[in-house]
């Protein structure tokens, strides 16, 4: 799984994880609570910000369903 925070785009992180493809699709959201930071990385064209101080956890996490979708798409997301 992929972890980012809750005050960045869901859409951009799955995209740098590699989770959801530049032609749209679908992925899960799902919060794991505190995170302590993170390094900057640079994936699939998109570099993120590092981060050192704790936040608000979520993972990234693909899915089974498909369709022809081309639009970033999440589902079965647990976010408060």
């Amino acid at each position: 799984p992929y972890t980012c925070d809750d005050g960045g785009n869901f859409c951009k992180a799955a995209l740098h994880s590699g989770v959801l493809e530049s032609h749209g699709g679908y992925f899960i959201v799902k919060k794991i609570g505190q995170v302590s930071g993170y390094e900057s990385t640079d994936n699939n064209g998109i570099r993120s910000l590092s981060y050192n101080t704790p936040y608000n956890g979520y993972i990234i996490v693909p899915t089974d369903f498909s369709s022809d979708s081309t639009e970033c798409n999440i589902i079965n997301t647990s976010i408060n």
